[in-house]
Formats: C-alpha cells, sequence, structure tokens
C-alpha cells in the first residue's frame, strides 16, 4: 500500500564542479559556486525530511546519487530526468509519478533556501480547489508546480530561464479556462547577487 496520494517531484543536478550554479561561477568562480550549490541541495533536503503525508520521487540529472535520509511519513524514490529540455524533461517526470496513481503533484528544484514545509503543504491544499497551482519566484519563473492532472501545454513554446515563464504560463491557463491559484512569492538562488540578498 502506498502511505500517501500526494507526491513532490524534486529536479536535483549533481553536484559536479563547473556544471551547477554557472552564472554564479562566473562571479565567485566554480569551487564557491559548487559549494553554495551544496548548501542549497542540503537545505531542501531538510524541508523534505520533515514531510508528512507525500512521498518523495528525487530526479537526477545524470546519475543517482546515494541519500541518506527519508520523510518524516512516506516514501522516497530516486529517479533519473529524461528528456531534452526542461519543458520535456518535466513533462515525462509528472506521467511517469502520476501513472504510479498520485492524485496531486508537486514539482521543485533545489534553488529556493525558502522554501519550507508550510508552503509545500499550503500547495497541496490549494489544489482541492484549483486544476494548478504555482510558486512564482521573484525573477519572473515559477520555483513550486503542482498539478491534480497534467497540463502538457504548459511545457510547450516556453523560453525556459527567462523572466516571461510564469506570465505565459498564466496566459495558456486563462485561455483554457484552467483553474489555478498563485503562492507565496520566494527567490530562486541563480546568480551572485541573488546568493548576496540572501546571505543579508
Amino acid at each position: 500500500m502506498k502511505p500517501s496520494k500526494n507526491a513532490i517531484i524534486v529536479f536535483q543536478k549533481n553536484a559536479v564542479k563547473g556544471k551547477v550554479k554557472t552564472r554564479i561561477a562566473t562571479d565567485l568562480g566554480e569551487e564557491r559556486a559548487l559549494e553554495i550549490y551544496q548548501f542549497l541541495v542540503k537545505s531542501t533536503h531538510k524541508v523534505l525530511s520533515q514531510l508528512k503525508g507525500q512521498d518523495v520521487f528525487l530526479f537526477f540529472s545524470d546519475f543517482i546519487e546515494t541519500v541518506n535520509w527519508l520523510p518524516l511519513e512516506g516514501g522516497l524514490q530516486l529517479r533519473l530526468q529524461q528528456g531534452k529540455d526542461l519543458g520535456e524533461k518535466m513533462r515525462l517526470a509528472f506521467k511517469e509519478v502520476f501513472r504510479e496513481g498520485y492524485n496531486k503533484v508537486l514539482i521543485i528544484g533545489t534553488d529556493c533556501p525558502d522554501i519550507c514545509t508550510k508552503i509545500l503543504n499550503e500547495a497541496m491544499e490549494k489544489l482541492e480547489e484549483h486544476e494548478v497551482v504555482f510558486g512564482p519566484a521573484q525573477d519572473g519563473g515559477y520555483y513550486l508546480l503542482g498539478f491534480k492532472k497534467i497540463h502538457e501545454g504548459l511545457f510547450d513554446g516556453i523560453p525556459w530561464s527567462t523572466e516571461k515563464v510564469l506570465a505565459l504560463s498564466l496566459d495558456y491557463l486563462n485561455s483554457k479556462q484552467i483553474s489555478y491559484e498563485l503562492i507565496t512569492i520566494l527567490s530562486d538562488i541563480d546568480t551572485a547577487e541573488d546568493w548576496e540578498n540572501y546571505l543579508r
């Protein structure tokens, strides 16, 4: 029996020097960028380890790493991302998890140190009344996306890593009259400036 019908997908890049936080590395160097990335991953995992009633699917970018924690209640599964761009990778991950019988599924990354169990639980609650939920990011993207069923149009024709991601996603949902809710705005850590602001 599954302990939960709710799942959280986590997209995590493998912590390889020179391949993570490349925009931070431009200013602070690859070694510091790797340290910051490892801090962000650890911070995200700490939050996930405090979850109750939600299973976690950790999708790695290149190879599966050893993980030494579990959610308080619920399972942890380790998977590999498939697909060419971010949109296709997210679409395929959602499809994979929904096929396993989950009713509500969220996806997050590991770039948002202010994410917490309260926000993840709130996002799940919003899916009781709405088809889609977003956690908007300060840069115009989103740090969280949640579905009761997959809406594939949200993965087509989106210029990923730009300030237009959320606006175009909402345009699509409005055009299809699909109900959605926005939760707390948070900051992703993508640049050295983002990191300095977080430390302040």
